[in-house]
């Protein structure tokens, strides 16, 4: 799926002469936005980035999810390794609604670490010229770093959006989709919860949680992905 991905999408031609991870991350974002416009309640025929991609021509739109999926799928497939990540509110199992927001995350390999990227606005977050995860930014935003900014490429306003995500950073999980490669198929889902929290058994009221553990180390939620084949490798 991702050989077919790069391929039909020309990813090789979109991060063309980027200059590092960083920016192919950027690039991709930017070109992940540009698909469609963003639905909160329609979803694909089928879960995964191609007919996603396929729908979107078609005139569908989609939520943060396909986002982040198609995201996700277009990183792992230039080389990337990246993971979708659901960000949770501290009121999730109570909410009827707007409780969830669905990012992505890249590893990035020449800076050995992982950074959000949100696929909905094409916003990453810097400290100084340093990508953070969502963690990070979580930190960053509980301290009030001065050094914190938010960078998009869609008209996004970086203070707008640091409000708007702020209550979404409480709780994090990391689960597999079998065309990503920062967290492989079969990798156990992980939710990181703060210390001393219970992990949310249901999501806004009604729909069960499905994750194998949960954590509170962070150090374990942000290992490096394990090591994967270079997507120009893989079967389409």
């Amino acid at each position: 799926m991702l050989a077919v991905l790069r391929a039909r999408y020309e990813l090789d031609h979109v991060t063309g002469d980027a200059a590092d991870d960083l920016d192919r991350v950027r690039r991709l974002a930017t070109w992940t936005r540009s698909r469609w416009r963003h639905n909160g309640s329609n979803e694909p025929s089928r879960p995964d980035p191609l007919t996603v991609l396929a729908e979107a021509e078609a005139g569908a739109r989609f939520r943060c999810v396909e986002y982040a999926e198609v995201l996700a799928a277009a990183l792992s497939a230039v080389g990337v390794p990246a993971r979708v990540l659901g960000l949770q509110r501290a009121d999730v199992e109570t909410a009827e609604r707007d409780a969830g927001h669905v990012v992505a995350e890249a590893w990035l390999r020449d800076a050995q670490r992982w950074m959000l990227v949100d696929g909905q606005f094409d916003t990453v977050a810097m400290r100084g010229a340093d990508p953070l995860s969502a963690r990070e930014l979580q930190t960053a935003l509980a301290d009030g770093d001065p050094a914190l900014r938010i960078e998009s490429f869609s008209g996004m306003p970086g203070g707008a959006y640091k409000l708007w995500i702020a209550p979404y950073l409480h709780f994090y999980m990391r689960s597999g989709r079998r065309w990503t490669t920062g967290a492989p198929a079969g990798m156990p889902s992980l939710m990181l919860i703060p210390p001393g929290a219970s992990p949310p058994k249901v999501f806004q009221r009604r729909f069960p949680q499905h994750y194998r553990r949960a954590t509170e180390s962070v150090g374990a939620f942000y290992a490096p992905p394990p090591r994967c084949d270079q997507p120009s490798r893989r079967s389409s």
